[in-house]
């Protein structure tokens, strides 16, 4: 399991991705999941996510 990265709200989405990528390929799995949370810590880093109290608050991220 990933190691949370101290935000609630990204533990709780890094939790339910953990579990919407059960049954895909190990290696490709830990590929996807330490990607995303590289890129939740660096966001997290510099401010970009909201915070806890505002559940409603959407990411800006963009779809490729």
């Amino acid at each position: 399991m990933t190691t949370p990265v101290g935000h609630p709200l990204v533990d709780a989405y890094l939790r339910d991705l953990e579990l919407l990528l059960d049954g895909v390929d190990p290696g490709e799995r830990a590929e996807v999941l330490a990607g995303v949370h590289e890129h939740l810590e660096v966001s997290l880093a510099s401010g970009g996510w909201p915070s806890a109290s505002t559940p409603s608050a959407s990411c800006s991220c963009s779809s490729s």
